[in-house]
């Protein structure tokens, strides 16, 4: 574990992840629960050191950065953040810790819940509600996830892998949601859910009618809207009919939906 202690303290640069297994490879490609500290005094617990997720942690000490530095660059400490597929508090975390923000995170695994729980709470975050829920266009709907534990973050409403196990979850819609607790505005929503991302999204037709989610950033991958049943590019779709626009994360300016590969979207009310 010293040896990535030392290794995160050099930024990105081609080959990092293959040098980092070979010279920790006692560590990376575990089945087994691991505690450690990752940047900005974060302690996390994952379940395994397999899944992409937890190697990205171990290695550079913090996950997806680009998404987390634009959404710290958003909010303030009276703003209200939503993390829609939290995995196991990743984004949560760090957002919440850096800005002290009104955070609500959403997570449908019971098994990587169980973790989501433990990082915000060994990390003693009050300003984080938790949520073991599948966000949803339909609010209280009874319906079958299929879990993924060794790799956690392909959990999905659609099953991944054959003979994958499966279970009920309960649905929630962030229209009613916000209604039930009267939040009438979020300054960023996160969406990070298997391919059903539109589903998140109609499900907040009323906030986005007015006006009420500034920001708006989204996983496009074309093979999980595919496997969801889904017309590539959909959530893009619904989003510049709904009077957004959209960027990379890097701010530029996308003229078309996009249908194939994978991109982190930004969406920014016009």
């Amino acid at each position: 574990m010293r040896i990535l202690k030392i290794f995160r303290t050099f930024g990105s640069f081609p080959g990092k992840f293959t040098i980092a297994h070979f010279l920790a490879k006692s560590i990376l490609n575990k089945k087994e629960l691991v505690t450690f500290m990752g940047k900005r005094n974060l302690r996390y617990t994952i379940p395994n050191t397999i899944e992409p997720v937890g190697k990205e942690l171990l290695i550079n000490g913090i996950y997806e950065r680009k998404t987390i530095v634009l959404v710290e660059e958003i909010l303030t400490g009276s703003s209200v953040f939503f993390d829609v597929g939290a995995n196991i508090g990743s984004i949560t975390l760090p957002v919440a810790k850096s800005t002290g923000a009104d955070v609500h995170s959403f997570e449908p695994s019971r098994f990587t819940y169980q973790f989501l729980e433990k990082n915000v709470t060994q990390n003693c975050l009050t300003n984080v509600s938790l949520n073991n829920n599948a966000v949803h266009s339909v609010n209280g709907l009874d319906l079958q996830f299929y879990e993924a534990e060794e790799k956690y973050g392909n959990s999905s409403l659609s099953a991944t892998y054959s003979q994958q196990p499966h279970y009920s979850v309960k649905t929630i819609s962030l229209d009613a949601y916000c209604e039930r607790l009267k939040i009438d505005k979020i300054k960023v929503l996160k969406i990070d859910v298997q391919g059903y991302e539109i589903e998140v999204l109609k499900g907040a037709q009323n906030l986005i009618k007015n006006k009420a989610i500034d920001t708006i950033i989204f996983e496009m991958e074309s093979w999980a809207e595919e496997q969801a049943g889904y017309q590539i590019g959909a959530s893009q779709e619904f989003l510049l009919k709904n009077g957004y626009e959209l960027f990379t994360l890097e701010k530029m300016k996308l003229n078309k939906v996009l249908t194939t590969g994978s991109h982190m979207f930004l969406a920014k009310l016009k």
